[in-house]
């Protein structure tokens, strides 16, 4: 009798171990379906702000399937690498040129990536008190 009990609990035991490698295994297709991969970082002139393009996830792709390059763009500021800003998922192809527009004082300064991507209200790279040469001679 002992003999039998044992072989259920070891079943019950091979059973929990199968569900727990199963969820694992979706928790991680989950995971990898949904997180975009990085693709390249870009820095502004005076290297204070970080423009980061990711190739979209391929739940994005699939959503997205008129798309050549689906991407998502985040605008990071480099020393503290807080994230100012992050894109909808857009077209990359032929559409990838930056336009850092950062030289007005004050929060009239914007970060253009291709046609459709735009971040706004953007802070001068020598707004004061900045501590970089190039600001103190202008």
């Amino acid at each position: 009798m002992k003999n039998k009990t044992a072989n259920q609990i070891d079943i019950k035991k091979i059973q929990c171990i199968v569900v727990c490698l199963i969820l694992g295994t979706a928790i991680f297709l989950a995971w990898y379906l949904s997180s975009p991969t990085l693709h390249n970082r870009y820095s502004s002139p005076l290297h204070i702000y970080r423009l980061e393009v990711y190739d979209a996830s391929r739940f994005q792709k699939i959503m997205r399937r008129d798309f050549a390059e689906p991407s998502v763009v985040r605008l990071y500021q480099s020393n503290g690498q807080k994230l100012l800003g992050i894109s909808p998922v857009v077209d990359r192809w032929r559409n990838d040129a930056i336009v850092w527009n950062l030289d007005s004082l004050g929060r009239a300064n914007d970060v253009q990536f291709g046609k459709h991507v735009r971040f706004d209200q953007i802070l001068s790279e020598c707004e004061p008190p900045s501590p970089l040469l190039v600001c103190m001679k202008q």
